[in-house]
């Protein structure tokens, strides 16, 4: 094991990943209440005709789609807070899963963002930091060995 790769820096750098997943959704939430709060007090005049006398207005939509934005960007918060609490990798690759998937605006940020930190995490080195904290096996031994003192 490098001195790269020892738990002390790689809690650092996970951290740092967490932080910048948390930045993201902030940027997420923001760009979400903006456009929400925009087209409230400024509905556009575009309707769409969905089927015969049914039409909703550009607006409508817009605003449902932000608010769809607004309850992803809050998922990513709150794996974000799981990953850190549980230092886990599976609740890191679920908010790397939400954020790949927020919109226009926040994809052309978040996408990249997202990319990077799945195939940093995905390195050998974290194998390691995380084999204490995912392992289903050491997991199911545990409660084997909870047993066998029951």
């Amino acid at each position: 094991m490098s001195v790269l790769a020892h738990p002390g820096w790689l809690r650092r750098r996970f951290r740092r990943y967490l932080l910048y997943l948390s930045a993201g959704a902030a940027f997420q939430i923001l760009w979400a209440a903006l456009v929400f709060a925009f087209i409230r007090h400024h509905p556009l005049a575009v309707s769409l005709w969905l089927e015969e006398g049914d039409s909703w207005t550009f607006s409508s939509v817009v605003v449902v789609y932000s608010m769809v934005s607004l309850t992803q960007a809050f998922y990513i918060l709150l794996t974000v807070l799981m990953a850190f609490f549980l230092n886990s990798r599976v609740w890191f690759y679920t908010g790397l899963v939400f954020s790949i998937m927020p919109g226009l605006l926040p994809s052309l940020v978040q996408i990249p963002l997202a990319l990077f930190l799945w195939l940093e995490i995905r390195r050998q080195e974290w194998d390691h930091f995380f084999s204490r904290f995912d392992d289903v096996r050491r997991m199911k031994g545990l409660t084997e060995q909870r047993r066998k003192r029951l």
